[in-house]
């Protein structure tokens, strides 16, 4: 009769096939583990766009301090202000979050898809927007890195 009957005190465990697929692709009970990583990829790309916004404040005060705009040092000193003034407030728009999911390995990552992207984070010059025939250049502002 003992033979018979499954043992109270006895704990079976079984692996789930899907486990690792399920992991990887945040699927069914684990999506917790996919709304963290969002979590985390959006605050992220919060303070990168604060960060930005931060510099593009500082050229929107230079392009209201020039002096005299209508002088010729005044003129182009107000329009590379300007410009700037566009790039980053192109930038800040284009700063987005993913999430990448691979066989192996899951990632959240926060990236600008600015086509001066590079430029803006390590400094360059522009290729697109010019002043008067010259190429905008960019410090090196470190607005992604100044983040992490």
């Amino acid at each position: 009769m003992a033979a018979s009957r499954s043992r109270p005190d006895v704990s079976h465990f079984e692996f789930e096939p899907t486990f690792d697929y399920n992991l990887l692709h945040w699927k069914g009970s684990l999506n917790g583990v996919g709304n963290r990583f969002r979590l985390i990829a959006d605050q992220y790309r919060s303070k990168v766009r604060t960060a930005a916004r931060k510099e593009l404040s500082s050229y929107k005060a230079r392009m209201n301090n020039v002096s005299n705009r209508y002088s010729n040092t005044g003129s182009t000193e107000y329009l590379m202000a300007k410009a700037m003034v566009y790039s980053l407030s192109r930038y800040v728009e284009l700063v987005y979050a993913i999430e990448e999911h691979g066989t192996t390995h899951n990632r959240a990552c926060v990236a600008a898809g600015h086509a001066a992207g590079a430029q803006i984070e390590y400094g360059g010059a522009d290729m697109v927007i010019d002043v008067d025939g010259y190429p905008l250049h960019y410090p090196a502002m470190s607005i992604l890195r100044s983040v992490l």
